[in-house]
């Protein structure tokens, strides 16, 4: 019952949308990315380093990944940052909620990894932006979602011209959905889309709709590869928590979108991609 309702509630906002947005829903944006053959990310940049650390970034580009994903928090005083924990106690041994630290509270503070202090520190969205131009792609996970930061994203996504490089990744589609509005050729990423869960996909306008589709793979069966071959989304599907022990099981079903945990077993592999 639970369930039916979550549902209800779901399609109900969807319509509100679509009536208060007065979208044409014939309309929607065929982004030149769709006919990209493969996207390989690695996740949090490479695991040897501080994870989210430029450093990371940077050491994932010359091992042959040309792309990334990270994550996104925002501070008290509504700060984008490079970030993956809702609390800062793993990463800077600071107790406390990032949404409740000022950003001039965690600026000058070393990230840590496998118990050590590096000199690696956070970086603002506003700064990886600046920096990334030379990475093929970057996928934004983000961990929180709201107006407010929507719309802090759209003004750096202007700033940096990042439309055609940045993929925006959330589980929110009300987040998405906004996002398309304002600016159709932002590319968006709708995590979460599991299987079972296939029917949600008829629910969003065509112009709203996500440029990719994301989930586990541990969330991609038989009947998920059916779907995204019939609605011919192949191409647009991206599964994370990719490692050496699935990277060519995923490789062989027809995935061509991975987000991969990197180890040095890998690199054969990677090449080869």
């Amino acid at each position: 019952m639970k369930e039916f309702i979550k549902g209800v509630l779901v399609v109900c906002t969807i319509l509100i949308i679509i009536n208060n947005l007065n979208f044409n829903k014939n309309k929607e944006v065929i982004n030149e990315l769709y006919k990209t053959e493969k996207m390989l990310f690695a996740h949090r940049g490479l695991s040897e380093f501080a994870e989210n650390s430029w450093q990371g970034f940077k050491q994932s580009k010359n091992i042959g990944i040309n792309s990334f994903e990270c994550d996104v928090q925002c501070t008290k005083d509504k700060k984008l940052i490079i970030f993956h924990d809702k609390n800062a106690k793993r990463l800077l041994g600071i107790d406390k909620n990032i949404e409740d630290l000022l950003w001039t509270d965690i600026q000058s503070k070393t990230i840590i990894h496998n118990n050590l202090i590096t000199d690696q520190y956070i970086l603002s969205l506003d700064e990886m932006l600046r920096l990334s131009s030379n990475f093929k792609y970057i996928y934004l996970d983000f961990k929180k979602t709201n107006k407010t930061i929507a719309d802090s994203l759209l003004v750096l996504m202007k700033k940096y011209n990042t439309y055609e490089h940045v993929l925006v990744a959330d589980a929110n589609i009300l987040f998405l959905a906004y996002l398309k509005y304002k600016i159709p050729q932002i590319k968006t990423v709708w995590e979460g889309f599991n299987k079972g869960k296939e029917w949600s996909y008829f629910l969003v306008p065509s112009s709203l709709k996500p440029d990719y589709f994301a989930s586990f793979f541990s969330e991609v069966d038989d009947k998920h590869i059916q779907f995204l071959n019939e609605q011919n989304l192949m191409h647009r599907k991206v599964v994370y928590d990719i490692n050496k022990n699935n990277f060519q099981q995923a490789v062989e079903i027809g995935l061509k979108h991975l987000i991969v945990d990197y180890d040095s077993s890998l690199s054969s592999q990677i090449t080869d991609y």
